[in-house]
């Protein structure tokens, strides 16, 4: 029998983020925007840290209400977290 190799890869995670973009509000003036986004990081331990972002913000998407109250749930959770910079990304 082939001996078992115990390698630990990371375990894949995301969660919805905050993340704060600059916005041309007008031709002199810069201001921000924020949006969420899916934010992936690569394992667990790194929730603090994502490694990648959706390249645009998330909507809400179900087959039916309580879908949809699912994900408005797990995305009412990322204003807790800090808010990450888009420029960062």
């Amino acid at each position: 029998m082939p001996k078992r190799v115990n390698k630990k890869l990371p375990a894949y995670f995301w969660n919805h983020r905050v993340i704060r973009h600059k916005a041309q509000l007008s031709e002199s003036e810069t201001g921000y925007s924020l949006a969420l986004h899916e934010a992936h990081y690569e394992s667990k331990k790194s929730k603090t840290k994502p490694r990648t972002i959706t390249t645009d913000p998330v909507g809400v998407w179900g087959r039916n209400k309580e879908e949809l109250r699912k994900v408005l749930k797990q995305m009412l959770k990322a204003l807790d977290k800090p808010i990450l910079n888009h420029d960062d990304f």
